[in-house]
Parts: C-alpha cells; structure tokens; sequence
C-alpha cells in the first residue's frame, strides 16, 4: 500500500525517459544507471512483495489554463501498491484520506476532493481529482552524476516502460469552478520522483520541479496544451507495517 498526499499530480508515476535527466544545480552529466533495491529495518533486502504506503504533499498546476492563465489546486490522498525484489514496485489504487478507493477517470464515482490554490474558485465539493491508466509499475534506479566537484548519486522512482505500452502514460482528470462554470482538465505525459533517506530514518519521494522543466518532463493538459502540467511536492514512503524503507544498489 503506498500512500501519497496529491498536491495536484495525482500520478506520482515516474516515466523511464527521465533516467536520462540532468539536474542544473549539480552542473553535471549523467555517467552511468544501475538497478537499485528496497531495503527495510536494519539495510535488510526486500526479496518479496511487501504491502507499502506512501503519504506526503504535491501541487498540480496547468500554467496555460484558457482565459484565466494559471490554475492550482492542492489534494491530500493515499495511494496503495506493493514493493518488491529488483527495486520495483507497483502503485494499484487512490484513496481519500479516509480509506475510501477513488475509481479511475472512466469508472465514475468518488473522486478526490482537493483545494484551490489559484484560478479554481474556492469550494469544498466541487474541486475533484481522479487518477487514469492505474496500476503503474515503477522501478528504482541508480543514476550517478560526474560533478563539477565529486560524482553525485541519485536515486529514481521510475515509470516502467511496460506500464506504458500497455496502459498508457499516467495521468489524471481534474475538475474544478472557474467562473461559476464547472471545468475539466486531464493531463497526462511524464515525471520523476527522486528518492532520499532522511536523518529521521524516512525515506523521502520528490518531484524536483526544475528538474523536470529543465528535461521537457512536464504534463501535457487538455486545458493548457503541451508541457503545461506541473507538479510539486513530496511524501514519506514506508511499509504498510510501519517499518521504513530503504534504496540501496546491488
């Protein structure tokens, strides 16, 4: 079960294409990828399906909304999946902070009720988020970086070319009032969740934004067009059982 608070991409998916990503504040190229594990309690290697949660914050903007220029929204949500051996892992479902599943854009029902930001007119029913293409299978990568001062390591949540081809790129379909009108946006297309062990022993999942503007990352809109879904934020990602987690290469 991975949990994830959406502020606004509700597609904490990660897509391959961005093992190739250059990030600027390193000034640095990428030297070399290599598989990456899960590790749990004590740098033990996971080498079974494990139930794990995920729960933190992200923001989803479309910046070239028609008329009003920009639109935000801020949700707070769980997404459930699985870690496994190899550092992959599977993302299956979208909750509400109460436990109650969030169908799939074409499976109607209960959607995600998130909070404008900019460009949605403030409302506590009408601001809804739903994911599309679930589930989304992901792999943890190791990138090395050569610095201008010292090789830099990074670890990748990845999108899985498979999730792709079979399903499609992540996405999600947002609704929300601009104008008294109710407005529908689905964007979809790729990003990169980077992965980092804090000094309080959890590991944190990013969406570095500059970084995917720098790579061409961002989500395409049916509102805003190409390029103009940005996402933001980041969660806490441990085991359902309450044991942290780890990344660690082969």
């Amino acid at each position: 079960m991975k949990r994830i608070q959406i502020l606004g991409f509700a597609l904490f998916a990660v897509f391959a294409f961005s093992a190739v990503m250059v990030s600027a504040a390193f000034a640095a190229e990428p030297t070399g990828n290599e598989p990456a594990l899960w590790l749990t309690t004590g740098g033990v290697e996971i080498n079974k399906e494990e139930l794990s949660e995920a729960e933190g914050e992200l923001e989803l903007r479309d910046t070239k909304v028609p008329i009003i220029g920009a639109a935000a929204v801020l949700c707070s949500g769980i997404l459930d999946g699985r870690v496994g051996p190899g550092g992959t892992d599977i993302i299956t479902e979208l909750l509400t902070l109460a436990g109650v599943k969030v169908p799939e854009l074409a499976e109607g029902g209960t959607a995600l009720l998130c909070t404008a930001l900019e460009g949605c007119e403030a409302s506590t029913t009408d601001i809804e988020l739903r994911p599309d293409f679930l589930p989304w299978l992901t792999t943890v990568l190791l990138m090395t970086l050569n610095s201008n001062l010292e090789p830099v390591e990074l670890f990748l949540d990845l999108i899985s070319e498979e999730t792709i081809a079979k399903l499609g790129e992540p996405g999600y379909d947002l609704v929300c009032l601009v104008l008294g009108a109710a407005v529908e946006d689905l964007c979809s297309g790729p990003s990169s969740l980077d992965l980092e062990l804090m000094p309080t022993g959890e590991l944190l999942g990013t969406f570095e934004l500059e970084e995917l503007e720098l790579e061409g990352l961002l989500a395409n809109c049916t509102q805003g067009g190409n390029q103009s879904g940005h996402i933001d934020g980041s969660g806490v990602i441990r085991l359902a059982s309450g044991a942290e987690l780890d990344v660690s290469s082969n």
